[in-house]
C-alpha cells in the first residue's frame, strides 16, 4: 500500500518517529512546476510519501507555496 501526505514542517517526525521504518529516502520529484523534495518511508510492504508543504524552510507564506508542484509530485 502507498500513501501520500502533504503536511506541515512539524509533521516530519510523524513520518519517521511513529512507525517502524525499514527504509527512508529523501528524493526530489521533478515536476512541470519545479522540484519537490519528498521523504519516502518504507515499513514492511507499506510506503509513505511525505511532502513538507513549505519544502523544508517553513517560512513560505501560504499564498507562495507551490501547490501545483506538490500535487503533481504525489500524482507521479
Amino acid at each position: 500500500m502507498r500513501l501520500g501526505v502533504i503536511g506541515g514542517t512539524a509533521m516530519t517526525s510523524l513520518a519517521t518517529d511513529e512507525i517502524e521504518v525499514s527504509r527512508s529516502d529523501n528524493i526530489i520529484a521533478q515536476t512541470d512546476y519545479g522540484p519537490v523534495p519528498m521523504l519516502c518511508v518504507t515499513s514492511g510492504t507499506h510506503e509513505l510519501i511525505f511532502i513538507e508543504r513549505h519544502h523544508g524552510d517553513g517560512i513560505t507564506p501560504p499564498h507562495r507555496i507551490n501547490h501545483r508542484a506538490n500535487i503533481q509530485a504525489l500524482y507521479g
